[in-house]
Parts: structure tokens; C-alpha cells; sequence
């Protein structure tokens, strides 16, 4: 439809009038346009042109009526012919707002929040072009309606970005928007406040920042807005280190917890402004939020103190369980390490009273030794004892058992064949059988501590999610609201079979003959950044690359599932799709 549309209207564009439009319909046949789609378009260029058939009135008035009470299902499929068209073809938007159809702006008005939030720019641009010219639109929403029921945040978005474009002389949509309760409409105001400069809204900016509601995209925003007001050019906000604009917000114990805790979730834990000092300091709060965000801040810290601050929340059978679930994924880099202190912690954990087998912080005890009891006899044995004597039956047996046996991979001991067996006709073989454990559902906040997990699947070290993790993948903040779990699976079992151009993995090869593969992370003031299947970053001088080849393999690793028991995976769609 879309497609027909455009290609309609190109006619338009090269020839002019009703001869492009005939010159693209007999190129193309007549076979190519239902009789709907041709008398539409007729009957769009009919106010224009004067020409009208009494096709295009019949269609026309099928479109208006679904706008009574009673419909057809050829009148509805009819009415959704306009509708889509109305969506993606400017000339007839212009038409419904500018000519005779007393119906257009109404409809159109309730149809627009959810346009808004297609994410397809075209879509948006022609909505924005067509409808925002006509001033009347605009002032439906005056200062007096905004915060009725009926409008959106969609809408008020929508009539934001209006008057922006449109330079309409009402100061009070600033306001509102920098008031508004949707994170983006207020985003939308800050940055029309950053991009015109208008200095006398500076206070407001900056008042949100005290918000506890805020959002990390908010926050960064409101950040770079007030160094823009101050006369800061955006590319220096940009190539400056976090700490410098975030790290003082963190430090000032005058602002709510909650907004210091975000500030603290977007520094890099591997910012040396983060010392062993600070962070101690911000475990003895008693905001659990600000609390939360300094352990798992301390979860991926390479500070040599880390390990001991996160013991001690292990340790403490006072401090709340969620507290105590979070630092026990930190404890495995020491745990890695061999760090006696760490293993005899996570010993106690696994091999506690029989209340504990198979609760949360057994699982994450476990997920911490993985690849360690190979490295420790007498862990090796304590482990190897804990197998199901039985063979597992129940879906939770079997998922226990299977995160055993992740523990004890590499272990001289192992677990018994029976029960091998048993986890091994159980994991799924295929798609399809992925997606059948995947719509058994799963624990969002276990899929959280599997996301940025260091013994699990890895995901934070390239990609971010809500401000942690890094910046080699897309971010994944928002990506399973707005795909399918079978977009999710295929994704983490194929990484190769759709990949995006801008994350293209190339092998770049430089003056000295030393070759080099990852995603381009950033290019510019000759530099060129790759981020690998680790995450680490690999900085080139654009100038001595001689050769760069982009490959059909994703940075993503191929077999990613290996890393993951049934359970993680539906814990980890879980957390994507919450």
C-alpha cells in the first residue's frame, strides 16, 4: 500500500498533475492498483484537479461511514484502505485536512498517538508536516485541555513537537512539557529548550534533576541541555568522561537517593573517580535503591576492595535477601580468582540446610562457581556431592540439576549419567522447542542477574541495559517491548541470519598488517573504535587502516545458547520483554 502510494506519488513529482499519475499507473498496469487504491487516489487529487468519479464517491463515503455506529466488514476493510493511506501518503493527509472531509481531523486526532509511536520515521515526518500545518489542530490541545483524559502522551507529544516546527507563540507548551509526566514529552521540551537556547528556562531544567521520577535517557538529556544553555558545544558533552557531569550529582547527599542512584548507575564502574572510599561510603545508606545500584556498581568494579565490601552484604543475614542475591553475583571475578575468602562464602551457600537448596541465592552461589570447582579439588568433590542422587522429574528438578552441572563443568567428578541423560533430553534442539520452554514464562529479575552476569552469557559487556552495561550492541533497553519472543530467541540462536548495517562486524586491517574485527563503535576526529565479542574496545588512526571488509558474521557469538540453561534463557526473555 505504502509502496503504491509513494510510487503514485513520484508521478506527481517528475511529470505534474493527472499526466505522471496516468504515465506510473499504465507503466505499471492496471493489474497492479485494486479499484479501492485507484479511486482513493482519485478521489485525493479530485479538489485539485477537478476530476471525480462516481467510483471514488462510493469508496469515499464507505470510508466516512466508519464513523456510525454500524459497520460492515467490507466497510471496515474499506475505512482501514484510508486509514493507511492517510498514514503514509502526505498528498492525502493534506487532502483530509485541507478539503471536505468533516470527518478527517477528528479521526486522525485519536489514530495520531499511536502513529507517533511507530517507529517509522516517514510516518512521523508526514503526520508532523501535514497535520501540524493546520494551526487549528495545534490549539485543540490549548493550555486548558492538556491534561485531560482524552489526551495522550502520545498526543501531547505530538502537539509539542508542533509548535515547535511551526514556531507557534505559546511559552506555556514548555512548560507543560518540561511538566509533563511522560518521560519523552519532557525530554522533547528540554531539548527545544537546549537547541533554541532558551536561557529562561533554565531553572526548570534544572529542577528535574531533583526528580526522583526521572529516567536515565531524561537524565542524560537534562545533563547535556544545561551544559548546551551554559554555552558548551554538544560534541564536548559528548567526548567528556561520565564522571565529570555525574559523578558530583552522586557525591551530593542533598539530592533524593533515588536520582543519586541513577546518576550512579550511568558512571562506568571502571571510572577511577568510583573509589573503594566513595563506594563504602554509599553502602551505609538506608535508601535501598541508592543502595542497590552501589553493589551492583561493585558487582563489575575492578577496585581491589570490591570483593571484600560485597562479602560482607553476602555474610550479613540482616541485610535485606534481594541485597544479598545482587552481591553474590559480583563475588564471582574473586571467585575466579580463587580468592579463599570468596570460595569459603560460596561454599557455606551451596552446602547450607536443605531450606536453602534451589532458592535464589543457592542458584546465583552456584552461577558464581561456575568454571572454578575444575580449579579446586576440594570445591570439585563439594560440588560433585550435591548431584541429584535421583533422577531429576520435575521441570524445577531439572533445572537445578542442569545449573549444577554448568558448576561443574570441567570438574574431574562430575554428576551421574542417569542424570546427564536426563538434562540432556530435556534441552531443546530447535527453535521451535526453545520457544515451547520459552512460553512456560520466566523470572524477570533472575533474568536480570543473568544479563550481567560475568559467568553466564555475557550480554552486559556489549550491551546496555536502562544505563549499565556497554556500548559494542545496540542498547537493549526497550528492544523485547518492541519485538516478539520468536524475534528474541532467533536473535541469541542465530545472531548471523539478520544483522542491522550499522552493527556490522568488519576486519579492518592497518599499515603494520595487524588485522583487526569487531563493530564500529565510533568514527570520527581520526579515530576508529571496534568492539569485539567481549566487549573491549580497540582503537585505530583512521589513517593507517589500509583495507576494511565487512563480514557476514555478527560480533555475537554463534553459540551463545551453550552459555545458557533452559531456565536463564526464559528468565533472560522475561527481563527483555518486561
Amino acid at each position: 500500500m505504502r509502496g503504491r502510494a509513494e510510487l503514485l506519488q513520484a508521478g506527481f513529482d517528475i511529470r505534474g498533475e493527472l499526466e505522471g499519475y496516468y504515465l506510473v499507473r499504465h507503466s505499471l498496469g492496471y493489474v497492479s492498483f485494486s479499484d479501492s487504491v485507484d479511486a482513493l487516489y482519485l478521489r485525493m487529487i479530485e479538489p485539485k484537479y477537478g476530476y471525480r468519479t462516481s467510483e471514488s464517491d462510493e469508496v469515499f463515503l464507505r470510508w466516512e461511514s466508519q464513523f456510525e455506529d454500524h459497520l460492515t466488514p467490507e466497510e471496515t476493510a474499506n475505512a482501514n484502505i484510508w486509514l493507511e493511506l492517510a498514514r503514509f501518503d502526505s498528498n492525502l493527509l493534506q487532502s483530509i485536512f485541507c478539503y471536505d472531509c468533516q470527518f478527517g481531523t477528528d479521526y486522525l486526532i485519536d489514530k495520531i498517538p499511536s502513529v507517533m509511536n511507530d517507529l517509522d520515521p516517514f510516518v512521523q515526518s508526514v503526520l508532523l508536516d501535514r497535520v501540524s500545518s493546520e494551526s487549528t489542530f495545534v490549539f485543540r490541545c490549548t493550555t486548558a485541555r492538556w491534561n485531560e483524559d482524552w489526551v495522550t502522551p502520545g498526543l501531547r507529544l505530538f502537539v509539542l513537537l508542533s509548535a515547535r516546527k511551526h514556531q507557534v507563540p505559546l511559552q506555556e507548551f514548555i512548560t507543560l512539557g518540561i511538566d509533563d509526566p511522560s518521560p519523552l514529552v519532557r525530554r522533547t521540551a528540554v531539548q527545544w529548550v537546549a537547541e533554541e537556547h532558551l536561557v529562561g528556562f533554565r531553572p526548570q531544567v534544572e529542577a528535574l534533576l531533583h526528580d526522583p521520577t526521572i529516567t536515565a535517557d531524561l537524565f542524560l538529556a537534562t545533563l547535556a541541555a544545561l551544559e548546551m544553555l551554559d554555552g558548551i558545544p554538544p560534541q564536548e558533552f559528548d567526548s567528556t568522561p561520565p564522571g565529570k557531569y555525574v559523578l558530583p550529582i552522586v557525591q551530593d547527599d542533598t539530592r533524593p537517593a533515588a536520582v543519586r542512584a541513577l546518576a550512579l548507575k550511568l558512571v562506568p564502574p571502571n571510572d577511577p573517580t568510583l573509589d573503594g572510599e566513595l563506594l563504602a561510603n554509599l553502602l551505609t545508606t538506608d535508601d535501598p535503591a541508592l543502595k542497590r545500584e552501589t553493589i551492583r556498581t561493585l558487582n563489575a568494579s575492578p577496585i581491589p576492595q570490591a570483593a571484600k565490601l560485597l562479602l560482607a552484604i553476602v555474610k550479613d543475614d540482616q541485610q535485606p535477601l534481594s541485597h544479598r542475591i545482587d552481591a553474590t553475583v559480583g563475588l564471582a571475578s574473586s571467585a575466579t580468582a580463587l580468592d579463599q575468602k570468596t570460595l569459603e562464602t560460596l561454599e557455606d551457600l551451596t552446602y547450607g540446610s536443605p531450606a536453602q537448596y534451589g532458592t535464589d541465592l543457592y542458584i546465583e552461589a552456584l552461577r558464581s562457581l561456575r568454571g572454578v570447582a575444575a580449579n579446586d579439588a576440594t570445591l570439585d568433590l563439594m560440588l560433585s556431592r550435591l548431584a541429584p542422587l535421583n533422577v531429576p522429574q520435575t521441570s524445577k528438578e531439572l533445572d537445578l540439576a542442569e545449573q549444577l552441572q554448568f558448576s561443574l563443568t570441567g570438574s574431574m567428578y562430575g554428576m551421574e549419567p542417569t542424570v546427564t541423560q536426563a538434562i540432556a533430553a530435556r534441552r531443546p534442539q530447535d527453535e521451535n522447542e526453545w520457544l515451547a520452554e520459552i512460553a512456560k514464562g520466566g523470572d524477570a529479575e533472575r533474568g536480570r542477574r543473568v544479563f550481567f552476569h560475568a559467568h553466564s552469557a555475557g550480554c552486559y559487556k556489549c550491551h546496555t541495559y536502562d544505563g549499565r552495561g556497554g556500548k559494542v550492541g545496540p542498547d537493549l533497553t526497550n528492544f523485547g517491548r518492541n519485538v516478539s519472543p520468536e524475534k528474541i530467541v532467533a536473535s541469541i540462536l542465530k545472531p548471523s541470519q539478520e544483522i542491522a548495517p550499522q552493527f556490522t562486524t568488519w576486519t579492518m586491517i592497518d599499515t603494520e598488517g595487524r588485522v583487526h574485527t569487531g563493530m564500529i563503535v565510533h568514527e570520527n576526529e581520526g579515530k576508529t573504535i571496534l568492539g569485539d565479542a567481549e566487549g573491549k574496545l580497540i582503537e585505530l588512526d583512521t589513517i593507517d587502516i589500509v583495507e576494511r571488509t565487512p563480514q557476514q558474521m555478527s560480533v555475537m557469538p554463534e553459540k551463545l545458547i551453550e552459555k545458557l540453561t533452559v531456565q536463564e534463557l526464559r528468565d533472560i526473555v522475561a527481563f527483555l520483554r518486561q
